[in-house]
């Protein structure tokens, strides 16, 4: 009876250490996957800091490319707008040149015409009057 006694003692306390053996392993798993829940988590962050970071880069090259465009269609304006200014001042020039030459022109058709007047005149009184260019 002893000897059943003293096995059953040692078999008890056997299965008693071999319990804490294994809640320890099991307390060892968990905080094993603790630490690889807060590893995932860690690592989601770090992937969001980054998609974050990305977004802002990309953000601020549209905007810069968006920018270009804008003082590139500014200064396409402006190009536009200095050709259409000088095409309108040479018009404007031309047509001064031209009225020139048309003042001209009819300052020396008059000048003529009163020129011839005038010889006719001056031979006429040279002549004794119109009277006598009918005899």
């Amino acid at each position: 009876m002893r000897t059943a006694t003293g096995l059953a003692d040692r078999n008890y306390q056997q299965y008693i250490n071999n319990l804490g053996t294994a809640a320890q392993s099991y307390g060892t798993g968990l905080a094993g996957q603790g630490q690889g829940y807060a590893a995932q988590a860690s690592a989601a962050q770090g992937l969001g800091t980054q998609l974050a970071s990305l977004g802002q880069v990309n953000g601020q090259n549209q905007a810069g490319v968006y920018g270009t465009a804008a003082q590139q269609q500014a200064q396409f304006g402006q190009g536009v707008a200095g050709l259409q200014m000088s095409a309108a001042d040479a018009l404007v020039k031309n047509n001064n040149t031209l009225a020139q030459g048309q003042t001209q022109s009819s300052n020396n058709f008059l000048g003529a015409l009163l020129g011839g007047a005038s010889s006719v005149f001056g031979a006429a009184g040279k002549a004794g009057g119109f009277g006598n260019l009918f005899k």
